[in-house]
């Protein structure tokens, strides 16, 4: 008598070996897709089954998410209308000249278009930073479909020096935007990862989702994928479910793949769907995925590589921020995002959360346009990081997106923060700049994203608000568009339903002149 197999001890192997005789007698042995196989096995041994993907009809497919500590001036990188207009008080918290704030994008739904900012004058602030991310964006955006928009006009509710401001936990019970993408997009073996280098403590609230992977670097990153189950050899993956190459291309088909092809042969309604959904989850379902991502990853950082002027050998940014006063020079923030964006094009990612430190920016109150700066130094480290994940994902294919669709035909970029600055420094000259002024900032690239700046810091420096439905400039002070409004807009960008939205923030209106999506 054979002794039965625990639950704990079944493995895909073993399933196939001892049920593959019941399943070719019923004559469907080649129709038992890898996702399928992993549902079953799943169930028994509790351990993650690499499910076919099937995102949802809406849900974008990938999701990159910065949240900055300390109050970082979103403005340093995206400044609004009043920023460029001639008269400008140059007592701005914003130290760059009008003449350095660039028009990249015509405004879609409001009366202001979308804004970054350069520093410096000659080869310095030419061609990198904010100035190299906006000409990137004002070329590839229209071509690519996505838009980008700003603003700084957002005001606070929920108090300032807080690692749970309101994007990251904008209630007891509802989930930030990142677990709530990283739970509602396609499967994968891990869906969302907060990477924190730096110790800044953001708040990551999930409700009644499972939180995040936290990481601490890339050793950390990789080592989440070293422990997968081996439920097949190679050859024996090849024979049923196909062989693919480190960038998702079927290089020889499987049994599964004879039996989508019949499918479609006999012309049966949806099998190019069913094929196309056994295709993105065999090719999930490899063995070599930590291989897989390693070798996407040196290709980003390598020659010719989105990222290759960013990182060094070493996995060191060669690119950091020139002021001493940067608490988050230890995080490597183009070997997070090109690690990142590596396992996503290969669904082995949905969401990366980003925290980031930029330290006290009191009293580091530069000269206009000196990019040696904080502000200056703040804009080309993120800008040029910015642009090499917009080259990314404008390059390379994603598995969730279907074969020869770009990752950028369906992502979303944000960055936000706990605070911004007061517009004007307190004083009017090189005094106190210690006032926060109650207002928090977003910036947003994406599929959904209609682009512009929202509301304004006027040339005076007053903040002027924006309609929430229109995108229209505020100049009759009738609206107050707060962080609960940019929350349920932010899942909106994502493709998140608004009945989804509105039953985690009850009574609350999401930014709707900010998303194309209508659902």
């Amino acid at each position: 008598m054979t002794m039965a197999l625990k639950p704990s001890q079944i493995s895909r192997r073993n399933f196939v070996q001892r049920a593959g005789l019941l399943v070719s007698a019923l004559g469907v042995g080649a129709s038992v897709q890898a996702g399928l196989m992993d549902s079953i096995l799943k169930r028994a041994t509790k351990k993650w089954g690499s499910e076919a993907l099937a995102t949802g009809s809406t849900t974008v497919a990938y999701h990159i998410e910065l949240s900055f500590r300390a109050g970082f001036q979103l403005n340093s990188l995206f400044p609004g209308l009043g920023h460029s207009q001639a008269g400008a008080n140059q007592a701005l918290n914003f130290y760059s000249s009008p003449a350095n704030v660039i028009q990249q994008l015509s405004a879609t739904n409001s009366a202001n278009p979308f804004f970054t900012a350069k520093y410096g004058t000659g080869a310095v602030g030419t061609n990198v930073g904010g100035d190299a991310l906006g000409a990137y964006i004002k070329t590839n955006a229209p071509v690519m479909g996505y838009g980008a928009a700003s603003s700084e006009a957002i005001t606070l509710i929920d108090g300032q020096h807080t690692a749970n401001f309101l994007q990251r936990a904008p209630s007891s019970t509802a989930p930030c935007p990142a677990v709530l993408h990283a739970a509602m997009a396609f499967g994968a073996p891990v869906s969302g990862v907060e990477w924190n280098s730096s110790g800044a403590a953001v708040t990551n609230q999930t409700g009644a989702l499972p939180a995040l992977n936290a990481v601490a670097s890339q050793a950390d990153f990789f080592g989440l994928y070293k422990n997968l189950p081996m439920y097949f050899h190679p050859d024996e993956m090849a024979l049923i479910a196909g062989a693919f190459d480190a960038n998702g291309n079927l290089t020889k088909g499987g049994a599964i793949d004879n039996m989508d092809n019949m499918f479609m042969t006999k012309s049966v309604p949806g099998a190019g769907n069913v094929a196309s959904v056994s295709l993105n989850g065999r090719n999930q379902a490899q063995l070599q995925i930590l291989s897989a991502i390693q070798t996407k990853y040196n290709a980003l950082v390598g020659t010719g590589g989105a990222f290759a002027n960013l990182a060094s050998a070493a996995g060191k940014p060669i690119l950091v921020p020139t002021s001493g006063q940067d608490a988050s020079s230890n995080l490597d923030l183009p070997v997070a995002l090109a690690s990142g964006i590596a396992a996503m094009s290969l669904g082995a990612l949905n969401t990366l959360h980003i925290s980031i430190d930029s330290s006290d920016w009191h009293g580091n109150i530069s000269a206009l346009d000196d990019v040696t700066g904080k502000q200056g130094g703040w804009n080309v480290y993120l800008g040029q990081c910015l642009q090499a994940a917009m080259m990314a994902l404008d390059a390379n294919t994603g598995i969730p997106t279907g074969t020869s669709a770009k990752m950028s035909s369906s992502f979303l970029i944000s960055l936000n923060s706990e605070f911004t600055r007061t517009p004007n420094r307190q004083g009017g000259g090189v005094g106190n700049d210690n006032g926060d002024g109650g207002s928090a900032a977003f910036a947003f690239i994406g599929t959904h994203v209609n682009s512009g700046t929202y509301g304004n810091i006027t040339p005076a420096g007053a903040l002027q608000s924006f309609n929430p439905a229109t995108g229209a400039m505020d100049t009759a002070g009738q609206f107050n568009v707060n962080e609960a409004n940019l929350y349920m807009a932010h899942g909106s960008l994502l493709g998140i339903p608004q009945s989804k939205m509105a039953s985690l923030l009850p009574s609350t209106t999401g930014i709707t002149a900010l998303s194309k999506f209508t659902g």
